[in-house]
């Protein structure tokens, strides 16, 4: 099997050690290996501070630990260099193995090559699904290696809910800036589906990602499916808003209606497809007008009046 070390600090990937060894159980990794190769590690660099094992993941034969760290950035410690050649001469490992070792050191990575995984692998999860879009197909249509992926993300589910996130921002800010341009508040909750209307003009061939997501991610502890969720949260809250701020009443009611609306039409455009999608926008606009009006020319509820103590015994 293959056991590959990674340096990672912060968003940066440093130096990796690639080793062919024997094949070992994780029992073995964790109390045996992982302790020394922080040991050797600390003796190769004092420099560096807080060194700890970030992730260990498995794929297929191939075990990637990552190794996070603070402080200055490190060389190889095999080679001293931070180019890209491969010394295949270096035949010492950091852990305590007995097969030869191959070092490779890496440029740093900056923050491009993290957003370049989340774009590439963002389009693919949204055209083709999350389960069945593998990490060959990702690291084939980013031109990178398996080894940069596992040190920005340590698991295909940890990439998901990074997508998803950062999708999230995305419509955060957009959404936000979209509703600002609109002076009139009580216009406020209906310029959301004017916002809805754009968007799947341009971008919403296959609906809601966060929908999709959950709907393919059962487990309720699944990352992506949590970020799903909190996306959810956040648009009920942000309606909510919207419609308090417009004068309704019983804001967090037509909130939640109205975000029904919202999920209904990316549901209608997954089952129907992306050329029913305006009038499926259309048709939830008229019935979300219809809420919005009518809750705002809804008087306010009274408060029910405190009953009048009743007097006991008979009147004199």
């Amino acid at each position: 099997m293959v056991l590959q070390v990674v340096v990672v600090r912060g968003n940066d990937v440093g130096w990796g050690i690639a080793a062919r060894v024997k094949p070992i159980d994780v029992v073995r990794l964790s109390s045996r290996l992982l302790p020394a190769l922080i040991r050797r590690l600390g003796r190769l660099y004092p420099q560096l501070q807080s060194m700890r094992i970030e992730n260990v993941t498995l794929h297929g034969n191939t075990v990637t630990l990552a190794v996070a760290v603070e402080g200055a950035t490190a060389l190889c410690p095999l080679c001293r260099c931070t180019s890209t050649r491969v010394h295949s001469r270096y035949r010492r490992t950091l852990m305590l193995t007995d097969l030869s070792v191959n070092c490779y050191a890496a440029r740093m990575r900056d923050h491009s090559t993290r957003d370049h995984l989340l774009a590439t692998a963002g389009d693919l999860f949204y055209t083709q699904g999350l389960t069945a879009t593998g990490v060959d197909t990702i690291v084939r249509a980013s031109g990178l290696s398996k080894p940069t992926l596992y040190a920005h993300f340590g698991s295909k589910a940890e990439l998901a809910a990074a997508v998803l996130d950062r999708r999230h921002r995305a419509r955060v800010d957009e959404l936000e800036a979209w509703v600002a341009r609109t002076a009139d508040p009580r216009d406020r909750p209906l310029a959301v589906f004017a916002w809805l209307s754009d968007w799947y003009s341009r971008a919403g061939a296959r609906g809601c990602a966060f929908v999709n997501a959950a709907a393919e991610l059962p487990h309720p502890e699944a990352p992506a499916r949590r970020v799903a969720q909190r996306e959810k949260r956040w648009l009920l809250a942000f309606l909510t808003r919207l419609t308090r701020e417009a004068g309704v009443a019983q804001a967090e009611r037509l909130a939640a209606q109205l975000v029904l609306l919202i999920d209904g039409v990316a549901a209608h455009v997954v089952v129907h497809g992306t050329e029913t999608a305006a009038h499926a926008v259309a048709d939830a606009a008229a019935a979300a007008r219809v809420l919005v009006e009518a809750a705002i020319a809804a008087p306010p509820r009274p408060s029910p009046a405190t009953p009048a103590p009743r007097r006991s015994g008979r009147a004199p």
